[in-house]
């Protein structure tokens, strides 16, 4: 799944971190997951750590990615 938007994240340091976020299309108002990772935010479009392409389109949760 792509991400429904790919945001950069501006930090009190200067520096920004790129998350991708993940919107179900049948979700107005979801909960969030948030997980951040110190590399390769891109693994997670595979489905990782949900399992191997899981479709995260039919979650009851907006996820949020972070490196």
């Amino acid at each position: 799944m792509t991400p429904t938007y790919v945001v950069s994240i501006p930090m009190r340091d200067g520096k920004s971190l790129a998350a991708d976020v993940y919107v179900p299309a049948s979700c107005d108002s979801c909960p969030t997951i948030l997980i951040q990772t110190p590399y390769n935010k891109n693994k997670f479009r595979n489905g990782l750590p949900l399992g191997i392409l899981q479709n995260l389109n039919s979650s009851l949760y907006i996820w949020v990615v972070v490196d």
